[in-house]
């Protein structure tokens, strides 16, 4: 996939259920995604 594909597949989420469960597998996905990704002056606060 390169730069173009994925600027066009992202997308927003405004609206979501909050008492519809979450699979496991998917919140561990978004965590380590957050983990990796970069953030200002490459301080993490999270361990």
């Amino acid at each position: 996939m390169d730069y173009k594909q994925l600027l066009g597949r992202r997308r927003t989420i405004r609206f979501f259920l909050p008492f519809r469960p979450v699979e496991r597998g998917k919140v561990q996905k978004i965590l380590e995604a957050a983990r990796r990704s970069s953030c200002v002056g490459n301080v993490n606060n999270t361990r």
